[in-house]
């Protein structure tokens, strides 16, 4: 798949998440929770959906 290395930010706006360190560890021990599907499959399928739903500058 061919995507861009850069994506263009906005500006920040209150509520922004600035820095995100998920780990789903915890939930897979107490929870017997497992992921359905890699990272990998997820970022291609976010990325092909905005892909699909975007005109050319990358807005809806």
């Amino acid at each position: 798949m061919n995507v861009p290395q850069s994506l263009p930010n906005g500006e920040k706006r209150v509520g922004d998440v600035q820095r995100n360190f998920s780990d789903s560890t915890k939930a897979d021990k107490q929870l017997d929770y497992k992921c359905a599907n890699t990272l990998q499959e997820k970022l291609a399928k976010t990325v092909q959906y905005f892909l699909s739903t975007s005109d050319n500058d990358g807005c809806r």
